[in-house]
């Protein structure tokens, strides 16, 4: 199903602020379309529930460079921002979108009376920011990893229903390194420039020399990942988002996640018992399809 997206995309707007949002019950209490929708995120991936996609059409990951980069401390989330440098040249099919990869032809979308496009048109994705769940929100078959980075960005193509943008989001999950002690080169500056926060977000920015290469977001091999369409993880709950889940699992060390979860232990978020982590369960899958790239061996 593909859903025609509505949303102003900010970067800011799709996470609440620690005023507005709790994780106190790991979003089960939570109301809205976060509770009566079927399509929510995110989802326990089972290799037995994967659809094999069309591999001559696989998505492209160079979300190209940034500056002036900042970290951003909401008190219930953290997050990168940054000025582009390098253009973007990432991009996708208008079928890996709407979750119909190995369709040739017109893709229908839901609610309007206008078809979405060719099933071949290729979008082009701008990022906005990405950002950090612990423990992970989307489990490998009923496991959860340590952390799970999560990159937005947003898809637009002439002459289809994302001509006014729509929402992608690329997940990178992280695993203990089998020591503890090996961490991850690319999370380190980030996690070592978390500001502290009080009841407001605070921002720290990187040295003026520092370029962020997005490149190193994802996993070395980007061969192997799975589709589907889901929704934000955080209130509204905003469904027709495109999900993209590496399956190749990342190392993190102890300390690593440990300088995470002090961060959003130390929000003092007022009515708020102050959290170390700030994940969503898993919802049903609810008959979704989930498509796979990449050999299964």
């Amino acid at each position: 199903m593909c859903l025609l997206l509505l949303l102003t995309l900010s970067g800011v707007s799709l996470v609440l602020s620690a005023q507005d949002l709790s994780y106190f019950d790991d979003g089960l209490d939570w109301g809205g379309i976060c509770v009566t929708s079927k399509q929510q995120s995110p989802i326990n991936l089972v290799s037995s529930q994967y659809t094999p996609a069309n591999s001559a059409a696989p998505s492209v990951f160079t979300f190209g460079t940034g500056t002036n980069v900042t970290v951003n401390n909401l008190g219930n989330q953290i997050r990168v921002l940054w000025t582009q440098a390098a253009p973007s040249t990432a991009a996708m099919s208008l079928g890996s979108f709407c979750a119909q990869p190995n369709a040739t032809g017109v893709i229908n979308v839901t609610g309007i009376n206008k078809p979405a496009g060719l099933a071949n048109t290729v979008l082009s994705m701008t990022p906005l920011q990405f950002h950090f769940h612990t423990p992970s929100e989307h489990t490998l078959s009923g496991r959860f990893s340590a952390l799970e980075a999560h990159l937005v960005a947003n898809v637009t193509a002439a002459n289809t229903s994302c001509a006014s943008g729509c929402t992608a989001v690329f997940a990178v999950l992280y695993d203990f390194s089998p020591d503890g002690i090996e961490g991850s080169p690319f999370l380190a500056p980030f996690l070592d420039t978390i500001p502290a926060n009080a009841t407001s977000d605070t921002s720290a920015q990187l040295g003026s020399s520092y370029t962020l290469n997005l490149t190193n977001f994802f996993p070395q091999n980007t061969t192997q990942y799975i589709q589907y369409s889901g929704s934000l993880t955080t209130p509204p709950c905003t469904e027709g988002i495109s999900w993209t889940v590496f399956t190749n699992t990342q190392p993190i060390s102890f300390l690593q996640v440990q300088t995470l979860q002090d961060a959003l232990a130390e929000a003092a978020m007022q009515g708020f018992i102050p959290e170390r982590t700030d994940d969503r369960l898993p919802q049903l899958l609810n008959n979704r399809p989930i498509w796979y790239f990449g050999s299964t061996s």
